[in-house]
């Protein structure tokens, strides 16, 4: 048996992709035991909440499902807007 054409083996690759870029907001359990990762030297909710407490407004454009967002609800500025785009074939 002869081993799969590189096109084949790109499609294949390309639709197991696909399958997976359905991800929606900032649920990645899908990942769960497929990958590793270290934690930055920096403190990101820290430092996102010193930026939002000084803010007299925010947007927050395509970032997802709000979820990251609602961890700050707490120091978010009244004139806080969130949008997202619509997603094709939806």
């Amino acid at each position: 048996m002869s081993d799969p054409a590189p096109q084949d083996e790109e499609q294949q690759l390309l639709a197991q992709w696909r399958a997976e870029a359905l991800v929606e907001g900032w649920n990645f359990s899908h990942l769960a035991d497929r990958m590793v990762e270290e934690e930055p030297p920096w403190d990101f909710a820290a430092m996102t909440r010193d930026a939002l407490s000084a803010a007299r407004h925010v947007v927050d454009m395509g970032t997802g499902g709000g979820e990251q967002l609602l961890r700050f609800v707490d120091v978010l500025p009244d004139d806080t807007v969130a949008t997202e785009g619509r997603l094709r074939g939806r």
